[in-house]
């Protein structure tokens, strides 16, 4: 059943072309030079901010309290776009903010590695806690683990004919689903893979192995000849 009619544009165009404009004409005002950025260049840094399907706050006023948050730190001209979606299991929003901060353009360094927990450690401090969430660590994946959470997400999103899979946006958002799986999986209602790490034996093969062979082992396995 389609359920895109229930999703609520909180700020920002309806069609991917409009904010693309908005995002062109803002690179034009701060001079952000063309011949400088890489044909692979970071266009927009999404934030995806969900809530559980059973939570009981008000979740319009925690996505609206989201965005003024995003306005607060990147700058009201900066935020493209944001959108909540109640056509998946758990209701949240997809917020598109161009990377200029203090007229430079910045790429994906406001989330590299370094910056990202930092600005999700100030997120939930800032609008989570008045709301009462509370923000658990998310268990590490190893690497295996992570790659079966990303084919996971993106075999469903095909499956179910996104639109993202087709917006322009989709190279950014594949690149926040490598980085973060388990949110996009929450999101989606899906279970993260049970994957064992590469190079880990299964149970069976533990039970049925018969294990590193000892000094001992080694030794009672030769052939001796004894003199007569």
């Amino acid at each position: 059943m389609e359920l895109s009619y229930l999703n609520t544009n909180l700020h920002g165009p309806g069609s991917s072309e409009d904010v693309v404009a908005i995002a062109d004409a803002l690179k034009k005002k701060y001079a952000v030079p063309k011949r400088k950025l890489r044909k692979d260049h970071v266009q927009a840094l999404e934030f995806l901010i969900s809530v559980r399907s059973d939570t009981d706050i008000d979740e319009m006023a925690y996505f609206r309290a989201s965005m003024h948050w995003l306005m607060k730190v990147f700058g009201a001209e900066m935020l493209l776009s944001a959108v909540v979606h109640y056509d998946e299991s758990a209701p949240h929003m997809h917020a598109l903010v161009l990377p200029i901060l203090n007229g430079q353009y910045q790429g994906g360094a406001p989330i590299d590695k370094t910056a990202l927990p930092k600005l999700n450690n100030r997120f939930a401090e800032d609008v989570g806690r008045p709301f009462g969430l509370s923000f658990e660590p998310k268990v590490k994946l190893h690497a295996a683990q992570r790659d079966a959470a990303f084919n996971l997400a993106v075999d469903h999103l095909s499956e179910q004919s996104d639109p993202v899979i087709s917006s322009k946006v989709w190279k950014v958002v594949t690149g926040h689903i490598k980085r973060a799986p388990q949110e996009f999986l929450a999101v989606l209602g899906l279970k993260l893979p049970d994957v064992p790490r590469k190079g880990m034996k299964t149970a069976g093969q533990i039970f049925t192995g018969t294990g590193k062979k000892t000094s001992e082992d080694r030794s009672q396995g030769r052939n001796y000849t004894y003199p007569v």
